[in-house]
């Protein structure tokens, strides 16, 4: 019987451990959030103040002639190509990794099919925005069909 009772003591000890970790673990989880909630509501008049600021600035700015919508057309115009040429660029980028991606999966026996085929989707799309970006810059396209 003195067994059975240092048996039974020793269960009653163990499971009155799991449950003080388990409670102390929820305490600080707790303590935690009430922390990261009083942080929150003590900065939140700042960042209010400062996106005030940034809104009222930005408000302000534009009423006064900004340097995209100045009346000047040729603001908006490069700006616009320029894009165009940012977008051809990150277009092509995006096609060397495709097919890069496509061939490295290829050597490792993966799914390559679909890295190819969007690889050389932005390729294509790529010379299409690059053409745009051309027309767009008074340049001529020259396309040589003599092979």
């Amino acid at each position: 019987m003195k067994n059975g009772l240092n048996s039974v003591a020793a269960d009653l000890r163990q499971a009155a451990a799991r449950r003080f970790k388990t409670f102390a673990a929820k305490q600080n989880l707790s303590n935690l959030k009430n922390k990261t909630r009083l942080a929150a509501r003590s900065c939140a008049p700042i960042f209010a103040a400062l996106l005030l600021n940034l809104i009222v600035h930005e408000a302000a700015h534009a009423q006064s002639g900004g340097p995209i919508f100045s009346g000047n057309a040729n603001n908006l115009a490069n700006i616009i190509r320029e894009g165009l040429k940012l977008f051809a660029i990150l277009l092509f980028c995006g096609g060397a990794l495709g097919v890069g991606a496509a061939i490295w999966n290829k050597m490792w026996g993966k799914e390559w099919g679909n890295y190819a085929i969007g690889g050389g989707a932005a390729f294509a799309f790529g010379t299409i925005v690059a053409v745009i970006y051309s027309i767009a810059q008074g340049q001529n396209v020259a396309v040589d069909t003599n092979f």
